[in-house]
């Protein structure tokens, strides 16, 4: 894998994309208080419910929260296959966007 260049800030109206919230506890619920403000497109998946990769059919962003890495891993591996930016907080290498809240 090449090294990473430095980030820079890029805005993106997200009113018409399908976001998807993975995770529960305090940084899931900050997560989802800021991004219901930018689109009415939003999707949670907490942890009380089995991940299935199907959750991520169709979603155009992708943050995942969850506390499970190998469902993590999963999750950047289907969203890179499909075409789905996804951003693992925990993890830096796997992020294709950073959220500054």
């Amino acid at each position: 894998m090449s090294e990473r260049k430095p980030c820079i800030p890029l805005y993106t109206d997200l009113t018409d994309r399908k976001v998807l919230v993975a995770g529960t506890g305090p940084e899931a619920q900050e997560l989802i208080r800021y991004l219901s403000a930018y689109t009415d497109h939003l999707y949670v998946l907490t942890g009380e419910e089995p991940y299935e990769r199907s959750d991520l059919y169709g979603m155009d962003y992708v943050v995942s929260v969850l506390q499970d890495e190998a469902v993590n891993e999963d999750i950047f591996v289907t969203c890179r296959t499909l075409g789905i930016r996804v951003s693992i907080p925990s993890c830096p290498a796997r992020c294709d966007f950073f959220l500054r809240l």
